[in-house]
């Protein structure tokens, strides 16, 4: 998959910090993605519900709205959507953690802007891999399954 294919990706960015969102924002848009920015967790749920996304980057202590409810949205809106976590919260476990409460990854901050981009881009590898396979079992092949 090529460079071309990214414009077509929609990520909806979440974060109570303007500077991470005016960061992060113009670093993916920059790679091609379309960015939706939502400055609290109360308008990310209101956009997922009117909206699609590809890929969800959510703060995870935010003011009232958390991380874990805009991923809860953002899964029962669509499963396939991947939702990557953001957080300040160094601890042992934490991708033990993230992953246990349904994050497909996470960015420790302060994060580094290449790791922020190798993050998405493999996210959106498996969403595509993922999209692969439902395509293939859509189609017969192997929707068979042993139980």
């Amino acid at each position: 998959m090529g460079n071309g294919t990214m414009g077509k990706y929609k990520i909806l960015l979440v974060d109570d910090d303007p500077q991470v969102l005016e960061v992060v924002g113009q670093v993916l848009e920059d790679q091609g993605y379309q960015i939706i920015e939502e400055s609290s967790g109360e308008a990310a749920v209101e956009t997922l519900a009117e909206e699609d996304f590809d890929l969800v980057i959510t703060d995870l202590n935010m003011y009232e709205t958390d991380g874990f409810t805009v991923l809860e949205k953002a899964k029962a809106q669509n499963p396939e959507t991947m939702v990557i976590l953001f957080t300040g919260s160094d601890h042992v476990t934490l991708p033990t953690f993230a992953r246990s409460l349904g994050f497909d990854d996470y960015l420790l901050k302060p994060f580094g802007l290449y790791e922020l981009s190798e993050k998405v881009a493999n996210c959106l590898e498996r969403l595509e891999d993922n999209r692969a396979m439902a395509d293939r079992q859509g189609q017969g092949e192997g929707s068979a399954y042993p139980c």
